[in-house]
């Protein structure tokens, strides 16, 4: 089984941690035990409670020219 190292405590996650650790077949361990233990390959990512996620936005830049 896969170790999964997440900051605890898990209920400050929107997702349900154990759930997400079942799906993935991983083992949940707490990040302050890691130390130079490598994380799973392919993490889940968690969203903390309260976390504004801000989607990415591609902003082009345009040039103006002024007319007389």
């Amino acid at each position: 089984m896969k170790i999964w190292y997440v900051k605890f405590p898990t209920y400050m996650y929107v997702e349900n941690v154990k759930e997400v650790a079942k799906a993935n077949g991983l083992k949940i361990i707490d990040a302050k035990f890691q130390e130079d233990n490598k994380q799973c390959e392919n993490a889940p990512k968690l969203t903390v409670i309260g976390e504004v996620v801000v989607p990415k936005i591609e902003i082009k830049k345009t040039t103006v020219r002024k007319t007389k």
